[in-house]
């Protein structure tokens, strides 16, 4: 796991969709698809639901959101 990932799930449940994370982000689609894909593989669960509409946080995942969120927090004042 490293920060861009958390950074990047961070953005797509913001943002309710993996292009508009991605825009959020500042990176392509399938750059922000991959790093994601290997934060659910390296975690061993899923953080979203897709949809064709957007995304959806699984319990799980919200849990991650919220821990998330609290990093990002903490990497800000360190600043």
């Amino acid at each position: 796991m490293d920060f861009k990932q958390i950074r990047y799930f961070v953005a797509i449940a913001e943002a309710g969709s993996f292009s508009a994370g991605a825009r959020r982000a500042f990176v392509t689609q399938p750059t922000l698809s991959a790093a994601i894909a290997a934060l659910e593989a390296e975690l061993g669960f899923s953080l979203l639901e897709r949809h064709a509409r957007g995304v959806r946080l699984t319990p799980r995942g919200e849990e991650v959101l919220e821990t998330s969120r609290s990093i990002l927090r903490q990497a800000e004042q360190l600043k």
